[in-house]
């Protein structure tokens, strides 16, 4: 499987990107959607989602630099290289969160409101960034076998591609992928029935 979708002008689109980049507009439609619905102003909603994508940016690669200090000191002009690769989405979520904090303060909105309507936008958007690890072949679980695999009934397009080098992977992507779509129909009925 090419981790890379297309290339344009020389330069390689990975699924991977294409991944976040989905999630990144579902949940814009989901939190303008939700906070149009509770009578939040459109420039407090956009505001929102711009700066707290850019923090939450910064905040992963942070994080991701921090865990893998050595290489980083012994290589810092590879540091700003995000194009590389190097995100961890615990230190977006982390930075997220600290900056929606310190934003709803500022501007006199309920937080937990804001997280009510925030979160199950960023489960679903988690859901599709956790393709973007099939594709790289990444973050996957233990080795496995192939008679384990079809046990679980996975789609076979999946075992397939958790073949890697040699072997079989169990496909932890796909398993956070369906424990996220669980976790935003859970979220939604929350808001839907209980006031």
């Amino acid at each position: 499987m090419n981790r890379v979708a297309f290339n344009i002008f020389g330069f390689n689109v990975y699924y991977y990107s294409l991944c976040i980049l989905l999630g990144v507009i579902v949940a814009y439609i989901l939190i303008t959607r939700e906070g149009k619905k509770q009578g939040l102003p459109k420039e407090f909603i956009s505001d929102l989602i711009f700066y707290t994508l850019i923090i939450g940016i910064l905040g992963a690669r942070v994080y991701y630099c921090v865990f893998n200090l050595d290489y980083y000191l012994a290589n810092p002009s590879e540091i700003l290289k995000i194009y590389n690769g190097g995100l961890a989405i615990h230190g977006g979520v982390i930075a997220g969160l600290i900056f929606v904090y310190f934003y709803t303060k500022k501007k006199n909105v309920s937080f937990i409101k804001i997280l009510d309507i925030v979160a199950p936008a960023v489960i679903i958007a988690q859901s599709f960034g956790r393709w973007g690890n099939f594709f790289n072949k990444e973050a996957h679980g233990a080795i496995t076998s192939l008679e384990h695999l079809q046990s679980l009934h996975i789609p076979k397009f999946i075992i397939n591609g958790m073949y890697i080098n040699g072997n079989y992977y169990l496909p932890t992507f796909y398993f956070e992928f369906l424990l996220d779509i669980g976790l935003f129909i859970i979220l939604i009925l929350v808001r839907k029935y209980v006031k």
